[in-house]
């Protein structure tokens, strides 16, 4: 059997990629489920893989170097290109923590493991992302860990005879573990290869049953089948949002509704009508540029913008992504699928010194912190690498099993990265010394308070709670019911810090002249006021501790720069050296810290 073109099928890619790119591109209530998309295009993937090694192993065999080849020649040209202009664009628009994290996401891209990477930082749906040109690699991360096992998994179960029961074994063990983790890890469940393997599985089994002839239904049925198959993708697309429980068993909907319209479509249906229109099956052949290319283009629009664009003023970019994917596609993709245009020693060498390049850059960004010598509000001598690194880890050197005897005044800190905050600005203001300050990362005011916690929150004169009191950390609701039961049992004085925000963006500040870079104040992103208002409201007065009431003005804004002109916050939410000096000056002249403050 031969491999057919099916213009259907580049139609439903069409499909598959407009979704993720308008969904991306704004926040669109009525496309909360775009990024679908990329469920879609896991079925077709995992369809055609299969009926390729299906058809390869019915004529002869399956030649594993020749599936990477074309593998290779499928994905690496345009994904060079991607990421070439993407470092360009970086290095002259992200700050130091910025350019760092994307010298990760480089390597991490580069090793088919980004999905690994996300998985282990922000996540997909951290605000973050939407800075990140290369986030949207992750699915790639996710299909090429499939292609590793699957040529071989596929020869073997195919020459036992086993090949439907192989894929449905896959299918159900990664469905038991998508439900499970949708519920209880999310983000592992998003991203990672396991859970989502079932997807992919499900274009097999419709390779299989289509290969095989086992699946053959009269027109009217067909027609009816992939109407509903494509209705079940669209609706999807409308119905589920971020906190829908995916992927799960709710995912069957658009990934059965994809294996439907692959399965059933033709060009004598009217979904095989309609993906067979030339525009769609342009776009459809264009898709894997369009989807590399539109996360690159929205997170430079959004790294130069002071506040975030709508969706009105992103519309013209996903115009600049279409045209910058059909030039890819043209001139870089279809050139290099062809042996005879680029040979393989060229497409060899191109691939090992392009990737080794790459490589060299992305550690050398994150080695070297990103370079933060460009910028001078944010280099100096605390800015290297080894110095970074120090900072930011060196509130773990007070997770100590008891206090020092010099200490003080006996300081217990509790919570996530605020709380490491907290004592950064501690010690470099210095309001407290090192022998004042036990680090307790592991006590969640949640959970039972164990009897070692307690030994040492006995011992304490103060106990400060800090977190972001979002949606995967303790609620502050957890750190008053704790201090209300503990006030039998200690005499300590307990306060919770509320939470910072240093505005939506940096990257684009430090674009402006200088005169007014350092004057700028960046607004306060909504859901931190928001936040702070609730968390005055339901904690009593005499344990809450107002950051944002420090430096917010009437506008809800703040600033950027310390008086002496350095970055307060990188990030927006965690502090440099210079910005913990900064704001612990003014922490501990609160009326609930000040006695704290050494004199």
């Amino acid at each position: 059997m031969g491999i057919e073109y099916r213009k259907e099928i580049d139609g439903l890619r069409a499909f598959a990629v407009l979704p993720v790119i308008f969904l991306h591109a704004g926040h669109l209530e009525w496309l909360s489920g775009g990024y679908l998309g990329v469920d879609v295009f896991f079925v077709i993937s995992g369809f055609l893989i299969t009926k390729i090694l299906l058809d390869r192993l019915v004529g002869g065999g399956v030649s594993i170097i020749d599936f990477y080849d074309r593998r290779m020649r499928r994905l690496l040209p345009a994904l060079y290109l991607v990421i070439f202009v993407s470092s360009i664009f970086s290095w002259f628009l992200m700050l130091p923590n910025d350019l760092e994290n994307y010298g990760q996401s480089v390597v991490a891209t580069i090793c088919f493991s980004n999905n690994i990477l996300t998985y282990l930082t922000s996540g997909y749906w951290a605000m973050e992302s939407y800075f990140k040109p290369l986030v949207h690699t992750w699915s790639l991360g996710v299909e090429e860990q499939y292609y590793l096992m699957a040529p071989f998994l596929i020869a073997l179960a195919f020459r036992k005879r086993a090949l439907f029961a192989s894929l449905m074994i896959v299918f159900l063990l990664s469905m038991v573990l998508a439900q499970y983790t949708a519920r209880e890890a999310p983000s592992f469940g998003f991203l990672m290869i396991f859970p989502r393997a079932w997807e992919l599985a499900v274009g097999g089994l419709a390779a299989y049953l289509s290969w095989s002839g086992r699946i053959k239904v009269p027109h009217i049925a067909g027609t009816l089948l992939s109407a509903v198959g494509l209705v079940a993708i669209l609706a999807s697309y409308v119905l589920f949002h971020e906190y829908t429980s995916h992927p799960g068993l709710i995912t069957l909907v658009p990934v059965l509704g994809s294996a439907m319209v692959i399965m059933f479509a033709n060009p004598h249906t009217l979904v095989g009508k309609l993906l067979s229109y030339r525009p769609f099956v342009l776009i459809g052949l264009f898709s894997y540029s369009a989807y590399l290319w539109h996360q690159p283009v929205f997170a430079f629009v959004r790294i130069t913008s002071l506040e975030e664009p709508s969706f009105l003023e992103m519309m013209p970019w996903c115009g600049l992504v279409l045209g910058l994917s059909y030039l890819t596609w043209k001139y870089i993709e279809a050139p290099f699928r062809s042996a005879d245009i680029v040979s393989g020693s060229k497409f060899y060498l191109f691939v090992v010194f392009g990737g080794g390049l790459f490589l060299i850059l992305g550690l050398t960004a994150h080695f070297n912190a990103g370079f933060p010598g460009r910028y001078p509000e944010i280099s100096g001598q605390e800015y290297t690498r080894a110095s970074i690194a120090q900072f930011n880890d060196s509130a773990f050197r007070y997770a100590t099993a008891g206090f020092s005897d010099r200490a003080s005044k006996k300081v217990v800190v509790v919570g996530n990265s605020f709380a490491r905050d907290f004592i950064n600005a501690a010690i470099k203001s210095e309001s407290l010394s090192a022998d004042d300050i036990v680090y307790l990362p592991n006590l969640n005011p949640c959970w039972e308070v164990t009897d070692v916690h307690m030994d040492l929150l006995s011992q304490s004169d103060y106990v400060v709670f800090a977190s972001d009191y979002g949606e995967n950390a303790w609620n502050w609701s957890c750190a008053v019911d704790l201090i209300s039961d503990l006030r039998d049992r200690i005499s300590a004085n307990c306060v919770i810090i509320g939470p910072k925000n240093f505005g939506w963006n940096n990257n684009a500040i430090m674009l402006l002249r200088e005169e007014e870079r350092y004057a700028f104040r960046a607004k306060v992103l909504d859901y931190v006021i928001e936040r702070n208002e609730r968390a005055k409201s339901e904690v009593p007065a005499g344990l809450y501790v107002d950051v944002m009431e420090l430096i917010i003005d009437e506008d809800s804004r703040v600033p950027v720069f310390t008086p002496n002109k350095k970055l307060i916050s990188q990030d927006r939410f965690h502090l440099t050296p210079s910005g913990a000096k900064y704001l612990g000056g003014l922490l501990f002249e609160h009326p609930l810290l000040r006695e704290l403050k050494h004199q």
